[in-house]
């Protein structure tokens, strides 16, 4: 049964570790700044039905590949952080362009691809169900419980950043600072990239 303080804990719990700044979170606001969040609709479902299905499997224990295999999550680490520095690279070199030349909006690939390679996103997962699983307790509903609890934290929290980004650019009269936009959004990428290599 969840109760008011089973809530309470788990959004404290939740809200700090999802809505700060990370990888999803930065390229839902440089695609929110780019193409605005009705474009980014694809990659927020890319992202979201990702994070549904690793938090599903990781709480039905394959997280413990993790413990038994510290390789596996120094390979995670490692492709995160490569694939990071890679849309960093990417973003940096958008320009204004139109028409046929117009760079396409990130996808729903592309949502799959930065949550499965996203350290932060399996780390969380795991904490979660360390901290809040009852041991041999009815464990599938528990997973689909807290799967679907932090579903309703991470979907909100995923069209805000696409929406600040959107709200940042018009702020900044969109165009005459793009690449200024693009080169923060780019080393804000660098910067998760190299605390995630060096953590």
């Amino acid at each position: 049964m969840i109760t008011p303080e089973f809530v309470i804990l788990f959004l404290s719990f939740s809200i700090p570790l999802v809505c700060t700044p990370g990888p999803g979170n930065l390229i839902l606001a440089m695609s929110g700044a780019r193409w605005g969040v009705r474009q980014t609709i694809p990659l927020i479902v890319g992202i979201d039905i990702t994070y549904i299905i690793c938090s599903l499997l990781i709480g039905l224990g394959l997280g413990e590949i993790f413990n038994a295999w510290p390789l596996a999550y120094t390979l995670l680490k490692y492709a995160g952080g490569g694939y990071l520095v890679y849309l960093a690279r990417k973003i940096w070199m958008l320009r204004a362009k139109t028409g046929d030349s117009a760079p396409s909006a990130m996808g729903l690939k592309d949502g799959v691809i930065l949550t499965l390679l996203n350290p932060k996103a399996h780390v969380l997962m795991i904490l979660m169900f360390s901290q809040f699983m009852t041991p041999g307790s009815h464990v599938f509903s528990q997973v689909v419980i807290l799967t679907l609890a932090l579903a309703l934290v991470n979907i909100p929290n995923h069209f805000a950043w696409g929406y600040m980004g959107e709200m940042a650019v018009r702020r900044m009269a969109a165009g005459k600072n793009e690449r200024t936009v693009n080169g923060i959004f780019a080393l804000m990428l660098i910067g998760v990239a190299v605390y995630i290599l060096a953590g």
